[in-house]
């Protein structure tokens, strides 16, 4: 019995001391090298009564193997619990807003403490099962929405960090003119994210993508890709095709995270600069109403200014109205299916 307290007061020490190097980091340097999610910046200036949650959970680590050097396995015990129901709380609030990458380490340490601490615990275990499977039960839905986070969109081309994301699909007759219009005085603050609704769409895409590695610019490559006879898909090899497949589809899934279902999407952030040229004064800026290009209601009729939410393309003095009837005369395609 004695040999295991002893073993069970070394682990709890050198677990808790691992989660008070943890917090250190985290408090001095805001974990930045670990952020890799949204809730990173999210919860990065987040207090508890004025305090970081970093320093916070690094006197409870620091306390915590404190008591377990002295041999206080009870008290040590009792701090590795309130450190638990504090943490499925903060659990909780991530399910709802944003995974933090750095927040999810310290959870893995906090119950692999408690778990520990508790071994050898002469009170029922089911109190133990029971915090450890509400804690799974939070942790999971945590994993899974990093998982999609990380995975992010496929951009065939643009900066990773763009002013202007632009969805589109080279079927759609609207995303034509949106991508055309954009592309064509070649804007480096464009991001593209390609969507394919069909294997026709996918040969595009990597009719585009040849384009584009052959050194043409983004006007030209969707001009060719839009244009060019499509080759049978059994030219191409089907990995190829997997992989065109998976990766459109994050790009999906992503419009889906946004509450988007129709193409074409233009998403920005902050007002870009100028993306037009100086004769034709166009520019984008953020949309309130968080439109996006083409038309906010499904319609088998041409798209119309009548009781829909324009696009966030607006006019600077020189636009002329044929312009922004040529991009906005199309109905949006739907890529909820």
């Amino acid at each position: 019995m004695f040999e295991t307290r002893r073993k069970a007061h070394l682990s709890g020490t050198l677990i808790a001391l691992a989660g008070l190097a943890l917090c250190l980091y985290g408090g001095i340097f805001q974990a930045e090298a670990l952020c890799f999610t949204s809730g990173c910046a999210l919860f990065r200036d987040i207090t508890i009564a004025g305090i970081s949650p970093w320093w916070a959970g690094a006197g409870a680590f620091g306390i915590t193997a404190l008591l377990c050097m002295i041999g206080r396995t009870r008290m040590a015990r009792g701090v590795a619990m309130l450190m638990l129901l504090g943490d499925l709380l903060f659990l909780f609030i991530m399910i709802f807003t944003a995974p933090c990458i750095p927040c999810l380490c310290a959870a893995l340490i906090i119950i692999w403490l408690y778990w520990t601490l508790t071994a050898d615990s002469k009170r029922p275990q089911r109190i133990r099962t029971a915090l450890a499977l509400i804690w799974l039960s939070l942790f999971t839905p945590n994993i899974f929405a990093t998982a999609g986070e990380m995975t992010g969109g496929w951009i065939i081309h643009g900066p990773e960090q763009a002013a202007l994301q632009i969805y589109f699909s080279p079927s759609c007759p609207a995303c034509k003119e949106a991508v055309l219009a954009i592309s064509q005085n070649n804007p480096q603050q464009v991001a593209y994210f390609p969507v394919a609704e069909s294997t026709s769409d996918l040969l595009r895409i990597k009719k585009m993508q040849e384009e584009l590695k052959a050194g043409r610019s983004v006007y030209a490559a969707f001009r060719t890709s839009i244009t060019a006879a499509v080759p049978l898909q059994n030219g191409v090899p089907p990995a190829e095709v997997a992989m065109l497949q998976w990766r459109t589809l994050q790009n999906k899934a992503r419009l889906a995270r946004m509450g988007i279902t129709t193409i074409p999407a233009i998403v920005t952030a902050g007002k870009p600069a100028r993306l037009g040229g100086a004769e034709q004064g166009m520019s984008f800026i953020p949309d309130p109403a968080g439109g996006f290009a083409g038309c906010s209601e499904q319609t088998d009729q041409d798209c119309d200014d009548t009781g829909r939410q324009p696009a966030p393309l607006l006019r600077s003095p020189s636009p002329s109205d044929s312009q922004l009837d040529e991009l906005f005369d199309n109905v949006p395609e739907d890529v909820s299916n």
